[in-house]
């Protein structure tokens, strides 16, 4: 509004309105640029029809088309191009991931000659299980030959979680166990993960069977894996 003032005159006003100038870009952002990946946390992406100046052009009612690569898919869980048409200049699509690492969304329009992204990081959830493996799962009878025991703490969608610090705690089935530790001990053995992984290795006895290794942590699931001690090649 501008007001002229003048000595024993009546005061003028005036409106001046301020428009988007026309359709220039088109701009994408994603809120929140991290999700949790359970499959139901999600993000919304949302587009823009903007002015030069970043101004959302409001009578804009252009078709945007959105990809989506990497680990998430649409809300629906499919990742075919989706086509949305903009209302006031605006178009959103919503997001979300099972699988962690990034996500990248892509827009293109008919009259727009370039192109934009956003990217949004999918995050493990808290650890809630114990995946182990051993590596190999067999080894000869020798008293000498080992395998790697590899405790994985994962979320509920077999995510690792690699900033976990629960503590792992790798027991031998009692009983009388084919393997010892790599120091000859069969007592329980804690230690604590790296990036999500908790590792200890294990070595033969020169008896022949199947040991049974389970690990173990506050709040978690427990993992089991088998090792076989066979008998070596006939000399």
């Amino acid at each position: 509004i501008i007001t002229a003032v003048s000595d024993n005159l009546t005061d003028g006003t005036t409106n001046i309105i301020s428009i988007p100038g026309p359709r220039s870009k088109v701009v994408i952002t994603a809120v929140p640029v991290t999700l949790i990946a359970n499959g139901t946390d999600v993000t919304t992406v949302t587009v823009k029809i903007s002015d030069l100046n970043n101004n959302i052009v409001v009578t804009a009612t252009d078709t945007v088309t959105l990809t989506i690569a990497g680990q998430g898919t649409w809300d629906d869980g499919t990742t075919i191009p989706v086509i949305r048409s903009s209302v006031n200049g605006v178009s959103t699509v919503k997001i979300k991931s099972t699988l962690s690492g990034s996500i990248v969304v892509g827009v293109t329009t008919d009259w727009w000659l370039s192109s934009s992204n956003v990217t949004i990081t999918a995050t493990p959830g808290l650890p809630v299980k114990i995946r182990v493996t051993a590596t190999p799962v067999s080894i000869e009878s020798d008293g000498t030959s080992r395998s790697q025991v590899q405790a994985v703490l994962l979320d509920g969608s077999n995510n690792v979680v690699t900033i976990a610090t629960n503590a792992v705690t790798f027991s031998l089935l009692t009983g009388t166990s084919p393997v010892t530790w790599s120091d000859g001990t069969t007592v329980s053995s804690r230690v604590y993960p790296i990036n999500g992984v908790s590792n200890i290795q294990v070595k033969s006895s020169t008896n022949t069977g199947v040991a049974t290794i389970v690990a173990t942590g506050e709040n978690l699931q427990a993992g089991t894996t088998f090792l076989y001690t066979v008998p070596g090649a006939a000399g």
